[in-house]
């Protein structure tokens, strides 16, 4: 109609005065190294303005007053200003979630949590502001929203860990890493072929340098280490020869059936489905009079290093990738 503005099919145009791909036409590595688009965001997003926190509740004479942020508000406002905000704030801001589609009891047998539909809404935004780790706190039961007591206290332990992690020196922090190692392979350390070791060897350098206790390590050595990690996964038999290295732990087999104990019986009941007994598995060994599990790991002082277990107890005899890293059913279904 006369006076409309705007692009057709409901589709946003480009800011006037953004300089843009002429006809059409793919985007040009040359055009931006030219700084064609210079100003526009593209191909990464434009830099935050500062801001200033003053919120009276949060604040007081400039300082921002809380040292951990919860929110559970719609995050589809401007997520730009947010993220600004956040920013500015320097602290950590852990997302609440609601379970809309269900109940308590229907959440628990969820096996997905956050529905495909709701990911733009509740995750990806979200994470383009900078908040962290959503916890599910409350679940539809007859169209109120009731709070879940078991997340309730996820959330608070949570909340109160992070707190206690600013105040704690980083000396005396404790880290764990878990790399993700694929394409599979005995000898393969990469995570979707980017260099783990290397990765590992600079983060380390970072890590010593901001007062972390962690023992120094390069390249080559993380390799060697590594490969007698994976071994025991394509090599049965192997699990005793980790045993004589320093490169693994112990965790008893009665504690982690005291853990799953208090997961719901579906769960356990899927987990015995799909994994049988779990003093079956090819991973459990007796060890100084107790049966347990036998966790490969690197020990680098205050910093353990893990491979991703595969979905599977071990690579032998199983040769379809996608059901050792990808499936969520037992590899053989």
């Amino acid at each position: 109609p006369a006076g409309a503005a705007g692009a057709p099919s409901g589709r946003g145009g480009p800011p006037a005065g953004v300089a843009t791909p002429s006809g059409g036409r793919p985007v040009q590595t040359a055009d931006i190294a030219a700084g064609v688009y210079a100003g526009s965001g593209f191909p990464n997003p434009q830099a935050l303005a500062p801001v200033e926190v003053d919120e009276p509740i949060i604040t007081l004479d400039g300082k921002v007053l809380p040292q951990v942020l919860l929110v559970n508000t719609f995050l589809g406002i401007n997520p730009d200003a947010r993220k600004a905000w956040h920013r500015a704030m320097g602290v950590p801001v852990v997302h609440m979630l609601s379970y809309r589609q269900g109940t308590r009891a229907e959440y628990l047998r969820d096996t997905v949590g956050v529905s495909s539909f709701n990911l733009p809404f509740s995750l990806t935004n979200a994470e383009y502001i900078g908040l962290q780790d959503p916890v599910v706190v409350s679940a539809n039961e007859g169209g109120e929203l009731v709070p879940m007591p078991e997340q309730m206290d996820l959330l608070a332990g949570k909340a109160v860990n992070l707190a206690r992690l600013q105040s704690t020196p980083n000396a005396d922090k404790r880290l764990a890493l878990f790399f993700w190692n694929h394409p599979p392979g005995e000898k393969n350390q990469g995570a979707s072929n980017l260099n783990v070791p290397r990765s590992l060897e600079h983060l380390v350098q970072r890590l010593r340098a901001e007062g972390y206790r962690i023992d120094a390590t390069t390249e080559q050595d993380i390799i060697a280490t590594v490969a007698t990690l994976l071994r025991p996964a394509y090599r049965p038999g192997t699990l005793g020869e980790l045993m004589k290295t320093p490169h693994w732990d112990f965790l008893p087999l009665a504690r982690y059936e005291r853990w799953l104990q208090g997961l719901p019986a579906e769960v356990r009941q899927r987990i015995a489905d799909f994994w049988g007994a779990p003093e079956k598995s090819p991973w459990v060994v007796r060890h100084q009079g107790q049966q347990g599990f036998v966790i490969p790991r690197m020990k680098l002082g205050q910093l353990v290093v893990l491979p991703q277990p595969m979905r599977s107890e071990t690579a032998a005899g199983h040769h379809d990738e996608k059901k050792l890293f990808h499936d969520t059913l037992p590899v053989g279904a």
